[in-house]
């Protein structure tokens, strides 16, 4: 096992599920990719008002990968991990 991607949401679950691939991981040697993906939430964070349509992208996916990354800091010194936060794009409809 080289890599092992775990998804997380920032729900309460979400730090056991980090633990659990961090333990995996130790074991294993393997590389832990943690990812989030981002999409438009129903509150925009008062920063993004104002922003152009692809900043707004860019500000969510930051805050994910901060999130990402104070959550990767739990995970034992000696497992080798990094973030990747992507927000979700919307494909345009052909013939509308």
């Amino acid at each position: 096992m080289h890599r092992i991607l775990v998804a997380l949401d920032a729900s309460p679950r979400a730090e056991a599920v980090l633990h659990a691939a961090g333990s995996l991981a130790a074991k294993t040697g393997a590389e832990v990719i943690a990812f989030r993906a981002v999409g438009l939430p129903a509150e925009l964070p008062p920063e993004a008002f104002g922003l152009p349509p692809g900043d707004v992208t860019e500000l969510l996916e930051g805050q994910a990968r901060a999130y990402l990354e104070r959550a990767l800091k739990a995970l034992p010194a000696d497992v080798r991990a990094h973030a990747v936060a992507r927000g979700v794009r919307r494909r345009q409809r052909r013939g509308v």
